[in-house]
């Protein structure tokens, strides 16, 4: 009885340990977490169950704020991807900042309806954070910001 329980704890320790092996970098935002970056204009914007969604006749400028999951990581960010829905174009742009609040570095990205990607930035200030700024289409609804921290 007593190999049994040795047994099954070796075996609770294993699978314990291989569920902390892989650090899971990945950050999945919605974008009801975005706001306007601009304040007046924060009636042309929704926020729906399935992202942020521009109502206004012309495109608008989102902030979104992008959470670290492992601050000791430093050597960047990986391709970031940006789900939307709508017509046309959207832009936006990844940002470092240090703990000072200076960009540190940036990458562009645009895209059709869809997913569109952002390049990697090479660094990240352990004590600084990063935030994404888009500027969405009339009518379109920026649904999600997917991140990999390197």
């Amino acid at each position: 009885m007593k190999k049994i329980i040795i047994l099954i704890s070796f075996g609770f320790l294993a699978i314990s340990g291989n569920a902390f092996a892989d650090a899971d970098n990945y950050t999945a935002c919605n974008g009801t977490g975005c706001n306007s970056y601009f304040a007046t204009d924060t009636a042309s914007f929704d926020h729906q169950y399935d992202g942020i969604r521009n109502n206004s006749a012309s495109a608008k400028w989102v902030s979104c704020a992008i959470d670290k999951d492992n601050v000791s990581s430093t050597t960047g960010l990986g391709t970031t991807w940006v789900r939307w829905a709508g017509a046309g174009n959207m832009s936006c742009v990844l940002n470092n900042f240090n703990v000072n609040g200076v960009r540190t570095q940036f990458q562009t990205g645009n895209g059709s309806p869809g997913w569109l990607s952002v390049a990697p930035l090479g660094l990240d200030d352990f004590w600084g954070n990063n935030s994404m700024y888009c500027l969405v289409p009339a009518g379109g609804t920026l649904q999600t910001i997917h991140i990999f921290e390197s």
